[in-house]
């Protein structure tokens, strides 16, 4: 792992430089040397709008991304402290090769995919074949990002509330999605409060 310099306290970009250090401190993005180049490795199910922009902001914006849980990444870089669980291989594949993109949309509606796949396998076949209800696939992809929020907070309460729904996912998916509005709002509320006080901590 690199030891990149920060900007001098006077500079005017410091504390934005500082809030996005804190941020990339906080999930473990670093700048790495492999084969004798720098690049700056994240964990594929943390990747996201404000990791990339924490990315730029401190000046890694030109350096390639790789992520650290990929079977190619050296091994020596994998260990973490951060809760989850890994990404399957599959769905870390789609996610390199939207790498330029947006893989974060790829690692939500993949992991809705497999999860339904392992939802359908495990189902008894109904006496009779009907057809397949229209589904409002935002609202789910809202209700697992609630649900993904939730579970960076309080993994525990997380976990035991999806288990509990475990016999039908997509409807306490899509129920996630309009009831857990208040819920999302507490928590982004958190993440604002609790980066606050780690730029001024980190100042």
């Amino acid at each position: 792992m690199l030891s990149l310099p920060y900007p001098e306290p006077g500079n005017p970009d410091a504390a934005v430089h500082a809030r996005a250090r804190a941020l990339l401190d906080r999930f473990e993005v670093c700048v790495f040397e492999i084969d004798g180049c720098p690049v700056v490795g994240i964990w594929s199910d943390y990747d996201s709008p404000a990791v990339r922009a924490a990315i730029r902001a401190v000046g890694w914006g030109h350096l390639p991304l790789r992520y650290r849980d990929s079977p190619d990444f050296p091994d020596q870089s994998k260990g973490s402290s951060l809760p989850g669980e890994p990404v399957p291989l599959e769905i870390l594949r789609n996610m390199e090769n939207a790498m330029d993109g947006e893989p974060w949309k790829v690692l939500q509606q993949k992991l809705l995919e497999w999860d339904r796949r392992r939802a359908q396998a495990k189902a008894a076949p109904p006496p009779e074949l009907e057809p397949e209800p229209e589904i409002d696939w935002r609202s789910v992809q809202r209700g697992f990002a609630i649900y993904a929020h939730w579970r960076r907070w309080i993994p525990a309460r997380a976990d035991e509330h999806r288990a509990r729904h475990a016999d039908d996912e997509l409807a306490w998916l899509l129920e996630l999605a309009s009831q857990g509005k208040p819920m999302k709002t507490t928590l982004d509320r958190l993440e604002y409060e609790l980066e606050r006080a780690r730029a001024i901590l980190a100042n």
